[in-house]
């Protein structure tokens, strides 16, 4: 418990004490000026509300230095007491007093509208003011691991609470059909419990245990710490208080005889080096059709380029991303899940082939030219981004594959406002910006293969600009130097 004592510099102070009845004796009569009366007058003694912290005077300051330890330790223990009971009777009313909910009805409520008015209007951008609106939520695509989290904790402004209301949860055939967006393309929309995670104990302290379930055997375990037991399903069931994380898992009760199918003509068709009649397909497809229960169309995209070819890039480690499969699998692929395209060889693909090499080419040339300009002396200096030096510096270490696009110098730059119109255009650094200081040779070589800009050349020739900070420059020159590195590692090598 705590009150507020206004002192006369208009500051507040909390005090961890209670104030107390102060009786004013005819001698010592309590200054107006000095405390703040409450109630009635009676003869010449008068009973004032005064803060602990107020000198007091004559017997009553006697009775105050006597008094005042004991009642502020019964006090204090007396509010703790109530705090704690608080919390007790807070868990006990959720714990007795709390129905039974069903986790269809949390979905349901967690989907609904919710209509925005008053101090929850929305602003509307094309308005350009606050509007009364509805907002709900709908599904755009559904995962094939989806994680429920119960929300077991509240806190409200007088205290926080733990909430053991019971959310009855189905262990099969969770449906989600009703929250999906139109132009979400899942088939399957039906989910089974894979694993629950509980929690034991209060606000402050408690103690995590979960259930899983083994799908091979069917069978549930609890994992306690080190400990590990069998349970049955309805104990898993039994847990509506407890449950703090649900873990459900898409169910597809078609796929598993599909799976045995392929399985058998995979082992009929065994395919060999000399059969013909066969068709690559995506390793992480076939990964997907094994583990999924919905694995989406079949999709090629993964090694294939634009132009229908493997890419050269993968061609090198080509069996960690293709499969060979029959004909007849393939057509039972694509009639049950659509995708595509066929590819009945495989062929590296020369377009993109060629491109690499003219971008080698011009990676190589661009990082021995700015080297070799780095070296000249320098006579005058110009700003670039230092965002777009970075992707540069990428681009020809090879750490990127294509290159940067247009020099982006309006990220530091900010034209300067003239009313003359014939007046050249000037600019002012971004307050915050980073940037680095090159050469002039340096942002010529730059400039003339990538455009963009704008060029502002430096006034003074400065190692450290005063708008650029001290770990920008680091970062600049550690980057120069790696190129000056790797140059010398390829002279050595040669």
């Amino acid at each position: 418990m705590a009150l507020v004592q206004h002192s006369p510099c208009a500051r507040s102070v909390s005090l961890r004490w209670p104030t107390f009845l102060q009786r004013s004796l005819p001698s010592t009569p309590a200054s107006p000026s000095k405390s703040r009366t409450r109630g009635r007058s009676t003869n010449s003694t008068s009973w004032s509300l005064v803060g602990a912290a107020q000198p007091l005077k004559g017997a009553a300051a006697v009775g105050r230095h006597v008094f005042s330890p004991l009642a502020r330790g019964s006090v204090a223990l007396f509010a703790a007491l109530f705090f704690y009971l608080l919390i007790a009777f807070s868990w006990l009313q959720s714990l007795v007093w709390s129905p039974t909910v069903q986790l269809d009805d949390c979905l349901a409520s967690f989907f609904a509208e919710d209509e925005l008015r008053g101090e929850n209007q929305y602003y509307c951008s094309r308005c350009a003011k606050l509007s009364n609106g509805l907002m709900h939520s709908e599904i755009l695509c559904l995962p094939e691991v989806l994680c429920l989290h119960l929300k077991r904790f509240r806190n409200d402004s007088h205290s926080l609470s733990k909430v053991s209301s019971s959310v009855s949860f189905p262990l099969h055939r969770l449906d989600l059909s009703s929250y999906l967006h139109p132009s979400c393309p899942d088939k399957v929309t039906t989910y089974d419990l894979m694993g629950v995670i509980c929690h034991t104990g209060g606000v402050t302290f408690g103690h995590y245990y979960c259930y899983a379930l083994n799908r091979y055997t069917n069978s549930w375990y609890e994992f306690d710490d080190t400990l590990v037991n069998p349970v049955e399903a309805a104990d898993v069931a039994a847990l509506a208080s407890r449950a703090y994380v649900l873990v459900y898992r898409k169910q597809n009760e078609n796929i598993a005889p599909l799976r045995m199918q392929v399985d058998s003509l995979l082992s009929e068709l065994s395919l060999s080096s000399s059969m013909a009649n066969s068709v690559w397909i995506g390793r992480r497809w076939i990964t997907r059709f094994f583990n999924f229960s919905d694995p989406g169309p079949v999709n090629n995209e993964d090694f294939l380029c634009n132009h229908g070819y493997f890419k050269p890039l993968l061609w090198e480690h080509r069996d960690d991303f293709v499969f060979e499969i029959p004909t007849k699998v393939w057509n039972l692929f694509i009639e049950r899940f659509g995708g595509g395209p066929m590819v009945r060889t495989l062929e590296v693909c020369a377009t993109c082939k060629s491109t690499l090499r003219a971008l080698d080419e011009r990676r190589q040339y661009e990082r021995a030219e700015f080297l070799r300009l780095r070296k000249l002396p320098i006579t005058s200096q110009c700003v670039i981004s230092a965002k777009w030096f970075s992707s540069w510096v990428n681009f020809v270490e090879g750490h990127q594959i294509n290159p940067p696009g247009p020099i982006t110098n309006l990220d530091v730059l900010d034209p300067v406002p003239s009313s003359d119109s014939k007046h050249p255009l000037t600019y002012q650094f971004r307050r915050g910006s980073a940037w680095e200081p090159i050469s002039t040779g340096c942002w010529e070589l730059l400039f003339k293969s990538y455009g963009g800009g704008p060029t502002y050349v430096l006034p003074v020739i400065s190692s450290s600009p005063s708008t650029a900070t001290l770990d920008d420059e680091n970062a600049s020159d550690k980057e120069v130097d790696d190129l000056d590195d790797d140059d010398e590692e390829e002279e050595e090598e040669e």
